[in-house]
């Protein structure tokens, strides 16, 4: 594979990622577990191969947290809906921060012509919500995960307003 092929890898894995997690939708749930091991390690690999072929890009900036918020929302949403595995109010808190960290995002890429970084914590947060779905999968359930979780959505939602707020003072 040539340099500039190699450079599009990790934009390929994430985008592999947004196309398939639909489809967790439509997985019965003994096989559920793996699929979404696969596709939580993709989300490890992208980021890995982005940073070690120095091929960070401001398309992939947009294209692997949309990957990510994909990922998530079916996962939650088949573990909270279809299994009952999950309270609710971990699924509609997550799409609620998605949203408005989306419109944030969006409307400073618009007015300051910057695609906006991803965050530790919110980095931190999509792994905690892959976590959750992964031990209630595994049949580990109990309230200081949903609670904890809970926690890093908050955490991260406020620090993404923090960031959006400093960036037009």
């Amino acid at each position: 594979m040539s340099g500039s092929k190699i450079n599009l890898l990790p934009n390929i894995i994430s985008l592999l990622r947004f196309l398939l997690s639909p489809l967790i939708l439509l997985v019965p749930r003994e096989r559920l577990f793996p699929f979404f091991l696969v596709l939580a390690f993709s989300d490890f690999l992208d980021g890995f191969l982005a940073r070690r072929l120095k091929a960070e890009s401001s398309l992939g900036r947009i294209l692997d947290p949309l990957a990510d918020k994909a990922m998530n929302f079916f996962a939650l949403y088949t573990t909270v809906f279809k299994f009952n595995l999950i309270p609710s109010y971990i699924f509609w808190s997550l799409v609620l921060r998605d949203i408005l960290i989306v419109l944030g995002g969006l409307h400073m890429t618009i007015s300051k012509g910057v695609v906006p970084k991803a965050r530790p914590l919110g980095k931190l947060t999509t792994f905690m919500v892959s976590f959750l779905v992964v031990i209630s999968l595994l049949g580990f359930n109990h309230p200081i995960f949903y609670y904890l979780c809970q926690f890093f959505i908050l955490a991260s939602f406020l620090d993404y307003v923090y960031v959006y707020l400093r960036s037009f003072r």
